[in-house]
């Protein structure tokens, strides 16, 4: 597959499979790792790849065909923690229909802003030093999932998470609409680019119109990508039609 349709497969390593015992191993050793000049691009230098990755036909069809997927439903803010040297972890995100939104030890079950004190028995500040939050990624449906959690002040309490599959949840807070200074701000939450982001959109977006909005907020911040037709679909909402016919993304082909 890297030999005919990676973008640099001229340009990046091509170790033998031989010398790997992983499957991610192996495929981390052949992706590009930039440097070298892009052809007809004025002296600027190809960046490492930081884009690709792989994952099962199930998988995939699960999230991109059928607007699913298999886990726990909870996200932290690792990414932050490890870049700041943080010894602290917080839920920043939580799937609506998701396990960790059912469950019914903490009310309303988590809740973004909850404390995460240990995973799985592994204090936070040892998980967050090695830079693995691997137990957050379900591998079947029933694995358990094991957060010691804390809201505010409140005490610690054990909450044990069974893996499902369920439904995702793309577009959120569609009907919020803020009046300041004289101006009305609809706020819409975009979670997905995946094609079941269409129809509630489109919904939010004509009773935006028809109530007058002035601004839109469009909130990417747990969108991790998806569809690139999705993706300029949803920026030709925001773009307005003085931006109608030009060019959202440009698609790049090896030869």
């Amino acid at each position: 597959y890297f030999d005919q349709n990676y973008l640099w497969y001229q340009l990046s390593p091509d170790p033998s499979p031989a010398g790997f015992n992983t499957v991610d191993g192996y495929f981390d050793a052949l992706l590009y790792g930039g440097g070298d000049a892009i052809p007809g691009g004025g002296g600027a230098l190809w960046p490492a790849d930081r884009y690709s990755g792989y994952q099962s036909t199930e998988s995939f069809n699960r999230f991109f065909g059928d607007g699913r997927t298999l886990g726990y439903g909870v996200a932290v803010n690792g990414l932050e923690a490890v870049a700041q040297g943080a010894t602290r972890l917080f839920v920043r995100y939580i799937e609506p229909l998701s396990p960790a939104a059912q469950s019914g030890v903490l009310a309303g079950g988590l809740q973004r802003g909850d404390e995460i004190l240990a995973i799985n028995n592994t204090r936070v500040a040892t998980l967050i030093a090695a830079d693995d939050f691997s137990a957050l990624s379900a591998n079947a449906a029933g694995d358990a999932l094991r957060l010691d959690v804390r809201r505010g002040a409140g005490p610690t309490v054990v909450v044990v998470l069974s893996a499902a599959e369920f439904a995702l949840t793309p577009v959120q807070s569609g009907q919020r609409v803020f009046s300041q200074n004289g101006r009305r701000i609809g706020y819409v939450f975009v979670k997905d680019m995946i094609s079941q982001v269409g129809s509630p959109l489109a919904t939010t977006m004509a009773s935006f119109r028809n109530q007058g909005i002035d601004e839109l907020v469009l909130d990417l911040r747990y969108n991790g990508g998806g569809l690139v037709s999705m993706g300029g679909t949803v920026a030709s909402y925001a773009s307005g039609s003085p931006q109608n016919g030009k060019v959202y993304t440009r698609l790049l082909y090896n030869d």
